[in-house]
This record gives structure tokens, C-alpha cells and sequence, in this order.
């Protein structure tokens, strides 16, 4: 599913065309209400929902159709456009973290399709869907989806198969889109402004899930630490034992060990955060020692005179 992609105008473009302007630059109200209904029909739709790099900031190339060989000036994507149409990046944010979070928008079999049930008149479609799938009981139940492309507020009734809820969480509407209840809804007849998305979910499973939204992996970066070394016969080390400290900032310890001329190490041990790390920090063949730190370490490497 998709409205815009390379081909042919961006989407914003194709909304200045088709209301004769071309102020694409501009933030007028109704061409952003506009821009935000196209993208949340795309992003509630089910399977893979497409669109095109920069889309969430207005791109532009000034109304130019078929840009293949109008160089950088037309088709660089403008960043400064992100600050620019904060508003409009922040709702397709918004849409896309509902569509992590509730699975059957992005499930490519009719387990939840099978359950849904389409309405809608006077430029009003509305839809309401059973979540069906393997993470139902981890996710929102039942939710509706009412895009409103008319100029005037309008109503509709929603339907379903079976009973449906009679208060709602809203989580998106004209203004905004995430994970929040932008306010309760009752009944199954809604009022839909003009030019307007909205997405409910059914209240009881919206307050029992609190869902909050993928946790992003946290890289904890290691304490400062000692590295003490005790040699015998090693380049660049006096015989006994020395050490350094290391910030925390470094983890990866990487040496090269080799033993004095006419000499071989026959005892290696490496230690890291009390773990002995020996098997996989030193290579006998290479003569490294390559570990990532936790803590303090200790390196002990032996070397002794060959044999005549």
C-alpha cells in the first residue's frame, strides 16, 4: 500500500496540484489535514505499507513529475523541512509506532481481515477489526478506523459481527497519533471532522494493556578499569608486573604479544571481571590478545628461551 514513492509527484505535490497551488513551502491547515489522512489510510492498512523516503516532512520537488534528470537541486531531500513540518513528522511517528504495537495491520493472512467489517458513505469509510492473532492477548482488541476526506464533519455508524465495545480510547485523530488516549469516545455512532482520521481502540483492552511501545536496546558502556600485566620475555614490556588504567569509554583491549627474540611464551592467561577469558582473548598463533573488557583484567604471558 502506497501513495507516493520516485514516480511521478511526491505526495505533497499531488495535493498543492490538485488544489491549484503551488505554495510548496507553504503550511496551509487543510493541505497538512490532507497529508496526514493519506498517510494514516496507507499506515492502518494491512500488509506492507510503503512510502516514500522524506514523505513525513512535506518533500517537495516543486511540482516536478518526472525528476530523473533534473539533478541534485530537484530531488535532494531538503532536511531543514523536518523542523519545518515538526508536526506532520511527529503524526506519521505516531502511526507508525500503533502499527509495531497491533499486529493485524501488519499481518499478511486474513486472520483479522476475515473479521472485519467496512461501512461508510458521503466520502466517510470506516472499518472495525478483531485482533485474531497469534499476540492477541498481548495487544488492543478491538479497533476502528474512520477516515472522513469530505470538507465538512460527518457521522457513522460503526459495524461488526459480533457486539461491539461502546467506549473507545481515541489514538489518532486530526491533530496527533500514538499510543495515548487522546480522549474517550462512547457509542458506535462517531462524529468525524473534516479531512480527518481517527483510530479507536476499545477502552477495556486499551486501560488493561497500557501498552507503551517497543523499548529501544540500551548499550551500557563498561566502568574504568585496570589492566595489569606480568611478563616475563614479552616486547615491549620490562619483565614483572605494570599497569594501566582504562576509561570507560574503552572496552575492546587489542595487543600485540610477542616474545623477545629466541624465545617462546608458554603460559598465557587473560582475565576479565574475575571470568577466565584465556581460550578466546589469546591467540597462540597470532600472538593477540583481543577482549572486550568487563572491569579489571589481568594478562599473565610466560615466555622462556628456546632450546638449543
Amino acid at each position: 500500500t502506497y501513495n507516493s514513492c520516485h514516480d511521478n509527484l511526491t505526495l505533497w505535490d499531488k495535493i498543492l496540484y490538485s488544489q491549484g497551488s503551488t505554495d510548496y513551502n507553504g503550511s496551509n491547515g487543510t493541505f497538512l489535514a490532507m497529508n496526514k489522512l493519506s498517510a494514516a489510510l496507507v499506515l492502518t492498512s494491512q500488509g506492507v505499507a510503503f512510502t516514500q523516503a522524506g514523505e513525513e516532512f512535506a518533500r517537495t520537488k516543486r511540482g516536478d513529475e518526472n525528476s530523473y534528470n533534473t539533478g541534485d537541486a530537484v530531488n535532494k531531500i531538503d532536511w531543514t523541512r523536518i523542523s519545518q513540518y515538526s508536526s506532520l513528522r511527529e503524526y506519521y511517528k505516531g502511526l507508525r509506532l500503533i502499527r509495531q504495537v497491533y499486529s493485524p495491520f501488519t499481518d499478511g493472512t486474513n486472520t483479522s481481515v476475515g473479521q472485519s467489517y467496512f461501512t461508510g458513505s458521503n466520502s466517510v469509510i470506516a472499518y472495525t477489526m478483531q485482533n485474531k492473532t497469534a499476540n492477541a492477548a498481548n495487544e488492543w482488541g478491538t479497533v476502528a478506523v474512520i477516515a472522513n476526506n469530505s470538507a465538512s464533519t460527518q457521522s457513522v455508524t460503526l459495524k461488526a459481527s459480533t457486539t461491539l465495545p461502546t467506549s473507545w480510547a481515541t489514538i489518532v485523530n486530526g491533530s496527533s497519533a500514538g499510543l495515548k488516549n487522546l480522549g474517550t469516545v462512547t457509542g458506535t455512532t462517531i462524529s468525524v471532522p473534516a479531512r480527518t482520521a481517527m483510530v479507536l481502540v476499545d477502552l477495556a483492552s486499551f486501560n488493561e494493556k497500557n501498552i507503551q511501545g517497543p523499548t529501544t536496546p540500551t548499550t551500557t558502556t563498561p566502568s574504568s578499569g585496570t589492566v595489569t600485566w606480568n611478563t616475563t620475555k614479552i616486547k615491549g614490556f620490562a619483565d614483572g608486573v605494570s599497569s594501566e588504567v582504562i576509561d570507560g569509554a574503552t572496552s575492546q583491549i587489542t595487543k600485540i604479544v610477542e616474545p623477545e627474540d629466541g624465545y617462546e611464551i608458554v603460559y598465557a592467561k587473560v582475565v576479565s571481571g574475575g571470568t577466565d577469558i584465556t581460550s578466546t582473548a589469546y591467540n597462540a598463533t597470532t600472538n593477540t590478545i583481543n577482549f572486550t573488557r568487563n572491569g579489571n583484567a589481568e594478562i599473565t604471558l610466560i615466555a622462556t628461551q628456546i632450546p638449543q
